[in-house]
């Protein structure tokens, strides 16, 4: 089972070319907790709470899976079924 922060947080790691030891160590927290983390084990709040500091970004920016914006056409094509009834 994987968690909607595990691919965020190797993702923000890497746009900063940090080693999975140095965000430890910047977060001050175990390497082997990152490397879980990082695999989709979960996190406690305070462990989330340090990454994210490390980061610079807010703890809700972290675990928020992303969401894909709608495209021009799937809202046109919404438009059109509320319009039509369809």
């Amino acid at each position: 089972m994987t968690t909607a922060y595990a691919d965020q947080i190797k993702e923000q790691r890497i746009k900063r070319a940090w080693s999975q030891e140095e965000l430890a160590t910047i977060s001050d927290i175990d390497v082997r907790t990152v490397q879980r983390i990082e695999k989709g084990h979960a996190a406690s709040p305070d462990t989330l709470k340090a990454v994210a500091n490390a980061f610079g970004i807010d703890v809700t920016d972290l675990v928020q899976a992303k969401v894909a914006p709608p495209t021009v056409a799937s809202d046109s094509m919404l438009l059109l079924r509320i319009q039509t009834g369809s």
